[in-house]
């Protein structure tokens, strides 16, 4: 049987949605108040494979799913990941409760057939006048969505903790009046899991990766970035950039999460602790910006942050890392992601 991918439903299915109108509904006076909730659509490992007849059958099934979502005011935002990750597109829904949200989520056809899995979050804190009704004529726009992950230094209960925070908002701000950032919005403390919030930029990824590391929570080790290539409706959210992957042949190069990226790594070598860093007990993470070859092979890195006496033996190391090819439609491309090297004693 010929394995159907998804990808292209949702592209298809987010045209129709922006024809649609996606305005944001109004609460009734007695009902509870409406609150915003993210919603991945994440590729479980074991996704059913399906014949063509059975494919084109669940993709009319989903499409009018996501109509009926959005006429209903219940779906406010909806959108593909560019990348190829077992993340696979977003929905943000209107919702009294994060359970209305996971049973709107698991009531998706796709969903249903175990092709998608639902993982809601919130309610996302968001500005809710961040989200418009659909431009005319209908189109797409591209925006880098960004992962907010907890990292090293994650700790509400430290003094320092929400002077940081705070730090973090205004730079959110400044960079939503520059025009950098479309949206943005922690998930509540009370929330489990490794991601604590999202931020949608505007700009493309490279810049957005220059841009992350800017903010005062990533500098400080709370959180830290992963960056995906994201798509949705034109007029939606403040402006993005012209969609780039609409075309069947694959893009030259894709941004894939850290992460992600490790899992396909076959050959990682050591770095050696450079023996002056070792005398001076110097320890520390160099963070490194690389390019993987279609090959697997590294072709670049730029050095994004490290102690000088550390860098040079973790450039050393991963110039001889070895990856599985990455593949999309089946095509080798270059991978654009972030290594953290961490040397210890």
């Amino acid at each position: 049987m010929k394995r159907i991918s998804l990808p292209g439903i949702f592209l298809v299915a987010l045209i129709i949605l922006t024809a649609s109108s996606l305005a944001p509904a109004q609460s009734p006076a007695s009902a509870k108040p409406l609150q915003y909730f993210l919603v991945f659509l994440n590729r479980p490992a074991n996704a059913p494979q399906l014949s063509k007849e059975a494919g084109a059958k669940l993709q009319e099934e989903h499409m009018a799913n996501i109509r009926k979502m959005a006429a209903e005011h219940k779906l406010v935002v909806a959108g593909p990941f560019m990348d190829d990750t077992t993340l696979r597109g977003i929905f943000v829904l209107q919702a009294e409760s994060a359970a209305q949200a996971q049973e709107w989520a698991d009531s998706d056809p796709a969903v249903k057939a175990g092709r998608l899995a639902a993982e809601v979050h919130g309610p996302w804190q968001i500005d809710a006048d961040a989200i418009h009704a659909p431009a005319e004529p209908a189109g797409m726009e591209q925006y880098t969505l960004v992962l907010m992950k907890r990292a090293e230094h994650w700790n509400p209960e430290a003094p320092e903790f929400m002077e940081v925070i705070k730090r973090h908002h205004s730079f959110i701000r400044q960079m939503s009046e520059d025009g950098s950032i479309a949206v943005a919005g922690p998930f509540p403390l009370s929330e489990a899991g490794e991601v604590r919030g999202v931020v949608i930029y505007r700009v493309g990824q490279e810049q957005t990766a220059k841009l992350a590391q800017e903010d005062p929570v990533v500098k400080a080790g709370i959180l830290k970035p992963e960056l995906h290539p994201w798509a949705t409706g034109k007029g939606v959210l403040a402006g993005g950039q012209a969609l780039q992957a609409m075309s069947s042949a694959p893009p030259r190069r894709i941004a894939v999460g850290g992460n992600v990226q490790a899992a396909r790594l076959i050959n990682r070598v050591q770095p050696a602790y450079p023996e002056e860093a070792s005398k001076e007990k110097i320890s520390g993470t160099v963070k490194l910006h690389v390019v993987v070859g279609r090959d697997g092979k590294i072709q670049q890195i730029q050095v994004v942050s490290g102690h000088p006496l550390l860098v040079q033996a973790a450039i050393d190391a991963v110039n001889q890392w070895q990856y599985q090819p990455t593949l999309l439609n089946d095509q080798p491309v270059e991978v654009d992601t972030n290594i953290d090297i961490i040397f210890s004693h």
